[in-house]
């Protein structure tokens, strides 16, 4: 006898978080492009998948590993070409690699989106001349 195939359905991955690199940006420390400064420091991951289950749109990581969330004005000082690697150990000061959290929609979704852990290549943001 042999095995028959299961009927039930294969159920749907948890949407993955799709984050949107939208380059660097200048930053100055009395007026924050993005007004929500997460405590400590942290990986570019960390930063993205924490701006995103807080409910922000965006991200940027800053200096060495601070990190900021909001949902505008991270353009408002203008954009820079001098961030270091966004996941380096300091990108800059006063400079931000800024990310637009976005999820990959799945075919069929009833249920609320679930905050999946961001996986980036090393090096994904550096600045290029």
């Amino acid at each position: 006898p042999s095995a028959s195939p299961s009927s039930a359905p294969t159920p749907l991955p948890p949407p993955a978080l799709q984050p949107t690199y939208l380059g660097c940006f200048r930053d100055t420390g009395s007026d924050r492009a993005l007004s929500i400064r997460i405590p400590g420091k942290m990986s570019l991951d960390k930063c993205i998948s924490t701006c995103y289950s807080s409910g922000y749109k965006y991200a940027g990581r800053q200096y060495k590993g601070e990190c900021y969330c909001g949902n505008s004005g991270y353009n408002k000082h203008g954009a820079s070409n001098s961030c270091n690697a966004c996941d380096s150990a300091n990108v800059g000061a006063y400079k931000s690699c800024v990310y637009q959290i976005l999820l990959t929609p799945t075919a069929s979704s009833n249920s609320s989106p679930t905050p999946a852990p961001v996986t980036l290549p090393n090096g994904h943001c550096a600045a290029t001349s």
